[in-house]
């Protein structure tokens, strides 16, 4: 009725504008009836809210977070009737290499969405034209949530360490590495257990233009390898649960290549050298020292028992004696021999001022991944720059050999595949290493050249 009052008020006024008098009164009759012509306000009070969609059939509730790169939205699947979270990805050029990677990143979700797992988020849809995740709700918060508020106990910290590492036995099993592993990728649902979630994702970061270059992931929980800008293996997410559990027991964050790391046993009283070495085992430097995979890892932390008390004073000891995120990045880069170090990464660095257009190129050169191109460690964002490592051995002053010549053509092909030419192949631009081989040298301006140039530049350089 109301809706009906609310729309003869409408005729009425529309039949008198127009002229149309006996119209005007057949309705006004019938309006009459009804109580008389409806008011605005009641109008606006008789339309139904409307609530704003994503994706056609999802419901918004709420933002839950927003960065340069992606949106969390707290959902309701209006045809599942289901709590969800969509995650939709922003800010990538899904054109050349931003394609392949974007084929990567579907390739692993459409692996995931097949399984049905204790310990992983389950991933309910995956759109394209996002591209968007839909999630199961986790309305148990994240491990970064629990690190903030409270301090875990040891066996608390092992459960949800080993949760993680069968969702990676899982994803490792079918071909899939996460190579982000994090606190805030760990998610939790109403009854306390530990989901690792946005496997895949880190593809996605070699899409955006506001993503680091060549480093996906958080430094502090990044194997060594992946900063080095070598591809990840399944040791290198062994790693990154190493380095979460080593902070759930210490309340302290691992730092880049710290070389005493505070060790389990100076934040707990009831844990020994035993526990130490299990932990630090999983953060060796060299990959072939770690567990083999992740299951592995999770057997070793089983040979242990974990108390289940916190040494709540320890804890709170070691989180106050815990340095400045300023101080720690004012003491990052020192100069050694006339050169820039970067103490984190322990080496030697260029530093190049940012640029779209130089974040771009740099991209190419980390998803290229290979040895023989030189290596870009991060993108200093604060500062505006672009960080490099330094080309090993010296420049140029000869004629390649034949494998030579083969090695750097193979990294040329990487960097072709990844959408970009050199456009400078000259021994300006060539470093040689007896050991190691050549190295080509990042070209920070805008190459004009094609890949049939890059090739025969190359071959100039062959005796």
């Amino acid at each position: 009725a109301h809706e009906r009052r609310a729309a003869l008020t409408l005729l009425t006024r529309a039949f008198a504008s127009l002229g149309l008098t006996r119209a005007e009164a057949e309705i006004a009759e019938e309006l009459d009836a009804l109580g008389g012509p409806a008011s605005i306000l009641e109008r606006r009070r008789s339309a139904a809210p409307v609530t704003p969609r994503v994706f056609g059939r999802y419901e918004v509730l709420a933002e839950v977070a927003s960065t340069p790169s992606a949106r969390v939205l707290e959902c309701l699947d209006v045809v599942r009737q289901e709590h969800v979270a969509v995650k939709i990805f922003a800010g990538y050029d899904a054109r050349g290499a931003g394609r392949d990677a974007l084929m990567r990143f579907e390739r692993e979700v459409k692996v995931l969405a097949s399984l049905d797992h204790a310990n992983i988020v389950p991933l309910r849809d995956y759109v394209e034209e996002g591209p968007a995740l839909v999630m199961a709700w986790m309305n148990g918060g994240t491990l970064e949530d629990l690190l903030a508020k409270e301090p875990v106990a040891p066996s608390r910290a092992i459960e949800i360490a080993s949760s993680v590492l069968l969702a990676l036995g899982e994803a490792h099993r079918l071909g899939v590495l996460h190579r982000d592993v994090k606190p805030a990728n760990v998610l939790f649902d109403a009854g306390g257990t530990a989901k690792l979630g946005d496997f895949g994702v880190a593809h996605l970061g070699d899409l955006s233009a506001t993503a680091t270059a060549g480093v996906i992931g958080t430094l502090g929980y990044m194997s060594p390898e992946q900063r080095d800008g070598t591809p990840a293996t399944v040791r290198s997410d062994v790693y990154g649960v190493g380095a979460m559990l080593l902070e759930m027991l210490t309340g302290q964050r691992l730092a880049v290549d710290d070389p005493a790391p505070l060790r389990p046993s100076a934040a707990h009283r009831d844990l020994d050298t035993r526990h130490d070495d299990v932990v630090m085992r999983m953060l060796q430097k060299d990959p072939e020292l770690r567990p083999e995979g992740a299951l592995a890892a999770r057997a070793l932390l089983g040979t242990l028992k974990w108390p289940t008390v916190v040494e709540r004073i320890a804890v709170r000891r070691v989180v106050s004696e815990r340095p400045s995120q300023q101080s720690v990045e004012e003491s990052r880069y020192v100069l050694r021999d006339g050169r820039l170090f970067d103490t984190w990464l322990e080496r030697f660095i260029e530093r190049l001022p940012l640029s779209d257009e130089l974040l771009a190129r740099a991209s190419a050169y980390a998803k290229a991944a290979h040895p023989a191109l030189q290596a870009v460690l991060s993108v200093d964002r604060k500062n505006g720059a672009l960080v490099l490592s330094v080309p090993w051995g010296r420049r140029l002053d000869r004629q390649l050999a034949p494998p030579e010549i083969a090695w750097l053509r193979a990294a040329l092909g990487a960097l072709h595949e990844s959408g970009f030419v050199h456009g400078a192949v000259d021994a300006a631009h060539v470093f040689v290493d007896e050991v190691r081989g050549p190295q080509l040298q990042f070209e920070a301006t805008s190459a004009a050249g094609s890949v049939d140039q890059d090739r025969i530049a190359l071959a100039r350089l062959a005796g």
